[in-house]
């Protein structure tokens, strides 16, 4: 089995199947984060302790949570991906969490 081949049934087992898959796990840019981020410690002591603690949470089931408040400000990033406009609507509404969008019946 040559590395290709290992690579693809590596993202199978996470259940990236396509391009837009791996895409969609995009979190945030920077400037997304600016409001959630002020006023965090920055950890200057090299203990680890924060990363320690932010652990914890873990064991807590917050992790879901967690991340929805991190990405509550997420825009998407118009200037960082490329494709045809089926493709970014489709990585748009997967980042943003937008429901499919259906026909109207007539």
């Amino acid at each position: 089995m040559n590395a290709t081949a290992r690579m693809f049934d590596s993202f199978k087992e996470v259940r990236i199947n396509s391009v837009i898959d791996l895409l969609t796990a995009y979190g945030a840019s920077g400037r997304d984060m600016q409001r959630w981020l002020e006023g965090a410690p920055v950890n200057r002591d090299f203990s680890l302790k924060l990363e320690y603690v932010s652990g914890l949470a873990l064991d807590q089931n917050q992790t879901n949570a967690i991340y929805a408040h991190m990405v509550a400000d997420r825009t998407f990033p118009t200037d960082t991906f490329t494709g045809r406009p089926g493709q970014i609507d489709e990585l748009r509404r997967r980042i943003l969490g937008l429901a499919a969008a259906t026909p109207t019946p007539r």
